[in-house]
């Protein structure tokens, strides 16, 4: 597991980033789909939580601390349809996936949610 990082916003005197965490996903990708961006191998993840703008200070310090979850991530499920986002006005290209098992990855996703609350780091809905 990992947390991504997209590049840093720069705001009056603070250095702040727009933050989620996720799992990497390694899967086959189409290499051309009409109307959306495809997203480059390395940045392909699933997301478990969204966390927004947080202080970058917050990301070196807290997340380091991130819970790694207790089971290891292989086969996990497929791929059931192309979701071109946001509906209205595509500029993202992603799948909507099916889990083989969900308990493992949901039970992760409400430690990460706990923890987070612990550290009070709010997420964004």
């Amino acid at each position: 597991m990992f947390f991504f990082l997209i590049p840093s916003i720069m705001t009056l005197e603070k250095e702040y980033s727009r933050v989620f965490l996720g799992a990497k996903v390694i899967a086959p990708w189409p290499e051309d789909l009409p109307g959306g961006k495809i997203i480059q191998e390395n940045y392909r993840h699933i997301t478990l939580v969204f966390l927004g703008e947080i202080e970058k200070k917050v990301v070196e310090s807290t997340l380091r601390q991130f819970p790694l979850p207790k089971f290891s991530i292989g086969l996990t499920g497929q791929f059931t349809k192309v979701l071109f986002l946001p509906p209205k006005h595509s500029h993202v290209v992603a799948y909507e996936a099916k889990f083989y098992e969900e308990k493992p990855f949901l039970f992760y996703q409400k430690q990460v949610m706990g923890w987070l609350k612990v550290e009070n780091i709010k997420v964004k809905n």
